[in-house]
This record gives structure tokens, C-alpha cells and sequence, in this order.
């Protein structure tokens, strides 16, 4: 609630709900590497560890690009009609 009132968008916390819905997923299907792995994501701080290690920030190589360049040509209809 916090963020929201700091105009900040909660990503972690979206992307820690759906990592539950992700981990009760996984607690459903049949299979011990399913269920560990399932139980790793419910825990909070192995949730963060597992998070940041999938998560990678990329940068753009360009970052003064902030245009695209171009060109245009003007082209002027002779049966265009003006309202």
C-alpha cells in the first residue's frame, strides 16, 4: 500500500503472488523435485533468493538514444479536398 501511495508500481509483490500460484502449482503435481521445489518458492526468503537469481535487469547499450531516426517526404495530393 505504501508504493501505491508513492505512485511506485508494487512489481515484487505481483511477481511474489504469482510465484506462489506458481508454487502451489508445482505442491499439486505428483513428484518429490515438484513438491521441494514447491515448498523452496512458498518460503519467503528462498522466494527472494530464487527471484533475483531468475530475474536479470538488461540495459540497452544506447541509453543517450532516445529517437528514432528517419526520413520522410511530404507528399501533397492535388485531389485532396479541404474541409
Amino acid at each position: 500500500m505504501s508504493q501505491i501511495v508513492k505512485n511506485e508500481s508494487p512489481v515484487y509483490e505481483i511477481i511474489s503472488g504469482a510465484a506462489l500460484a506458481f508454487a502451489a502449482l508445482l505442491l499439486i503435481l505428483p513428484g518429490f523435485a515438484t513438491d521441494f521445489l514447491g515448498l523452496l518458492i512458498i518460503f519467503p526468503p528462498t522466494r527472494k533468493l530464487i527471484l533475483k537469481k531468475v530475474s536479470t535487469k538488461q540495459r540497452p547499450n544506447n541509453l543517450n538514444e532516445d529517437f528514432i531516426n528517419g526520413e520522410y517526404e511530404d507528399i501533397d495530393d492535388e485531389n485532396d479536398r479541404k474541409f
